[in-house]
């Protein structure tokens, strides 16, 4: 089918990327560390700077603006750098290329590139879903008459990308009510953005779309209605993005790491205390209206839970996307995060 070349066509760039990428992987360290150790003549270590990129798309809260609007940041010495916007896709590459530092986008597209070679691994945990606000959500037009797996077959669903969540999570719904095949089910139509899968439903060119977004945002949008979520296949685990450097980075800087922990951990525990504040930050920066920047849940005291790891490395193995025998902890550790030591 179309849609399965696409997938495979997929896997195969992320591995040539990444095979180009992983000879600067050695040299990508020079940038990250041009400030390491420095210090003021009071002794007072200056702050270490780690470089992150934004979303071509601000689709939903950006905790790294966050902790650099509070400052949360700098009372642990730390210096969060925007570089700039760069695709969800590339921050694998990114990261081996030197150009960025860390990044945290879905955990499926990290265990891809750790199973490209990539050595990578995550270090605190950042969204995961729960009942209220999922991860994916896939919703109809009222009154479209799609509401069971059944109703699927033959239609077409509205995707910004082919790969991880935004199949997987479908694909494991179907399955789970009684599609033995979901695959050749339905029909991929692939857009660049969510607003162009929102115009593209609006105008009946799918049926069904897969958005990161939230209950209140489909309410508030009008017309259409939630079929399922990730939340109705996994309950909290299918949407983790936790957040990963190389390995490098790690070994050479880990005193920096557990700070980078620290200052995560306690601005995720923030904003799931000040959500409407952390959405305003947001959207103030990406110079976008409020309404368009979607609600997160965030793992308490970032620490990573291993079964929403576990899931997709199962789910992607079971594909063929990736080879069988990656385990958990070659994709991330809690080691960093002293709350994870005293649960």
């Amino acid at each position: 089918m179309k849609n399965l070349s696409i997938y495979k066509v997929t896997g195969l760039c992320m591995v040539l990327i990444l095979s180009i990428f992983m000879a600067g992987c050695q040299s990508s360290q020079k940038a990250a560390t041009n400030n390491a150790g420095n210090q003021t003549g009071n002794s007072v270590p200056s702050l270490f700077d780690i470089r992150f990129a934004h979303s071509t798309a601000i689709i939903g809260i950006d905790s790294f603006w966050v902790a650099q609007e509070l400052g949360f940041d700098k009372e642990e010495n730390i210096n969060l750098v925007d570089v700039g916007a760069i695709s969800n896709n590339e921050l694998p590459a990114s990261i081996l290329a030197g150009q960025i530092d860390v990044a945290g986008k879905h955990v499926n597209r990290l265990v891809a590139a750790i199973n490209a070679g990539a050595k990578l691994k995550a270090v605190v945990a950042s969204t995961e879903t729960s009942k209220e606000i999922p991860h994916m959500s896939f919703a109809t037009k009222v009154g479209s008459g799609i509401s069971t797996a059944q109703d699927f077959k033959g239609k077409k669903i509205g995707l910004t990308t082919y790969g991880g969540c935004m199949d997987g999570t479908p694909n494991a719904w179907l399955k789970k009510n009684g599609i033995a095949d979901p695959k050749s089910f339905y029909e991929v139509v692939v857009l660049p953005t969510e607003a162009k899968l929102m115009q593209a439903l609006d105008q009946g060119d799918v049926d069904i779309v897969g958005i990161h977004k939230d209950y209140d945002w489909i309410e508030n949008y009008g017309g259409i209605k939630v079929i399922f979520t990730d939340y109705d296949v996994w309950e909290t685990l299918g949407g983790a993005c936790p957040y990963y450097f190389s390995q490098n980075f790690i070994d050479q800087h880990p005193d920096e790491i557990k700070r980078f922990v620290k200052v995560m951990a306690k601005t995720h525990n923030w904003i799931n205390q000040n959500l409407e504040q952390a959405r305003e930050i947001t959207a103030r920066k990406a110079n976008t209206d409020v309404k368009n920047i979607g609600k997160y849940y965030y793992a308490t005291d970032g620490v990573i839970d291993p079964a929403s790891v576990q899931v997709w490395i199962d789910i992607m193995t079971e594909t063929g996307e990736i080879k069988s025998g990656i385990k958990v902890e070659d994709v991330y550790t809690n080691e960093f995060n002293d709350y994870a030591k005293k649960s």
